[in-house]
C-alpha cells in the first residue's frame, strides 16, 4: 500500500476514534439523574448523528481497503 493511502486509512481510523468518544461522552450524560426529556432527547440526536459519522466513515475505510493491495 502506498503511504499516502496509509495515512488516510490511519486518519479514518482516527476519525472513527474521535466519533466513538464523543458517542461515549454523550451516553454517560445521558445517564445523570436529573436528565429531562428535553436533553434525552438532545442526547438521542447526537447519538444518531455521530452513528450516521460512524456509517459514513467505515464505508470510506472499507472502500479504500477494496481499492488498493498491500504492497502497491
Amino acid at each position: 500500500m502506498d503511504e499516502d493511502r496509509r495515512e488516510l486509512g490511519r486518519r479514518l481510523c482516527v476519525l472513527a476514534t474521535e466519533i466513538a468518544e464523543t458517542v461515549h461522552d454523550v451516553a454517560v450524560a445521558g445517564q445523570v439523574p436529573s436528565a429531562t426529556a428535553k436533553g434525552l432527547q438532545s442526547a438521542a440526536t447526537r447519538l444518531s448523528e455521530c452513528g450516521n459519522a460512524l456509517k459514513a466513515t467505515a464505508d470510506v475505510l472499507g472502500i479504500l481497503a477494496r481499492h488498493i493491495e498491500d504492497g502497491k
